[in-house]
């Protein structure tokens, strides 16, 4: 497996606040492998359009979106 790069990224403080909840819940997972594991999934599973669409989002101007998120074979790991 490759090694993780190491970047500087700047994150709102309500979604920061989200991931920091997420993980108080989920104490065994840090904050890093949580965001690098959902960009993952995002980068992976999701088509140029969607992506597009999700960067244009904003919580200020929108209602809150709408998804679904499916791991196929989850029963594999």
């Amino acid at each position: 497996m490759e090694k993780l790069k190491q970047i500087s990224v700047r994150i709102d403080p309500v979604t920061l606040q989200k991931i920091d909840d997420f993980c108080k819940k989920h104490y065994y997972w840090t904050r890093n492998y949580v965001i690098n594991y959902i960009l993952g999934a995002v980068v992976d599973g999701m088509d140029d359009d969607t992506i597009y669409e999700m960067v244009r989002y904003s919580r200020h101007l929108h209602d809150k979106p709408k998804g679904t998120f499916i791991i196929p074979n989850k029963d594999i790991l």
